[in-house]
């Protein structure tokens, strides 16, 4: 659909980032996968990034670079099936996640705004967040590492852990990445975070100041999860293409973005959009996606 609407055929793709933490296979990533479905030419190098909900902000920074060094028509791909990787019967991460996907197109625009990245992590709290079993350390039927969560297979969330941390670092990492911009509050049209839940969004939110809400809409739009349930690295692109895409239509906006979440990782941008496409969310099977 992206590339269709963009008038973008496969073979001028320039390169292929597929940011996901469950992809087809154990390997190869789903870069080579999209790469090989979509057809793209051998001179477009596919890259993959097992990155969870800050994995937009981090793709994106990814396909800015390599766009600023030249490489035409970056296709960014982001999300995550986090469904298959949850308990169904445990209440306090189930009824949390979706399953989606985005799809991006960057390319360089001679005189195009700036784009301001921050990317943070803290790999102390890898075990706030994480599926202990399936991978080289803990594979299945293998004798396990000393860890009680180490023969689990599903989800497992620190929910204390991962809401101080959100509270902690967040609202810090959003006035340095204003600051880095030389950008005010005032100055941003609309802030776009990780809809991890409703209240999570409404508290950073909340940090703005009294008047968050601007004139003819919500300045941190929080509508998307409940919606679609906390999308992981497609929550991102679908607060823009669902609650936003008709005002980004409308003119030049500035934005600042920020995703936060497992390793733990974060990470935020700022620029200005002008005008972009953005196409409305598909739902596909029983469920939104």
């Amino acid at each position: 659909r992206l590339l269709t609407a963009l008038n973008c055929p496969p073979d001028k793709v320039g390169a292929v980032i597929s940011v996901t933490q469950t992809p087809d296979y154990l390997m190869p990533g789903n870069a080579h996968v999209l790469h090989r479905r979509l057809g793209l030419p051998c001179s477009a190098p596919a890259l993959d990034m097992e990155m969870g909900c800050s994995g937009f902000v981090y793709g994106l920074a990814t396909a800015a670079l390599l766009a600023g060094q030249g490489v035409d028509n970056v296709l960014l791909a982001a999300g995550d099936t986090l469904r298959k990787r949850v308990d169904v019967h445990e209440r306090t991460v189930a009824p949390l996640f979706g399953d989606a996907g985005s799809a991006t197109l960057v390319r360089h625009v001679s005189g195009a705004a700036p784009m301001y990245f921050l990317l943070r992590s803290d790999g102390r709290g890898l075990k706030k967040l994480y599926v202990p079993s399936g991978g080289s350390r803990n594979p299945p039927g293998a004798p396990m590492e000393t860890d009680e969560l180490a023969d689990r297979d599903t989800l497992f969330m620190d929910g204390f852990g991962v809401f101080d941390f959100t509270m902690t670092e967040q609202p810090e990492a959003l006035h340095a990445i204003l600051a880095y911009a030389g950008k005010k509050l005032e100055d941003i049209d609309y802030f776009v975070f990780h809809q991890a839940n409703r209240y999570i969004v409404r508290t950073i939110a909340g940090k703005l100041g009294p008047d968050r809400r601007a004139v003819g809409g919500n300045r941190a739009p929080d509508s998307v999860f409940s919606k679609y349930g906390n999308l992981s690295a497609a929550s991102i692109p679908a607060v823009l293409c669902d609650d936003l895409a008709q005002s980004l239509a409308s003119g030049r906006a500035q934005v600042l973005m920020q995703g936060f979440g497992i390793g733990l990782s974060w990470g935020a941008c700022q620029t200005e959009l002008d005008r972009p496409l953005c196409l409305p969310p598909v739902c596909l099977g029983e469920s939104h996606a």
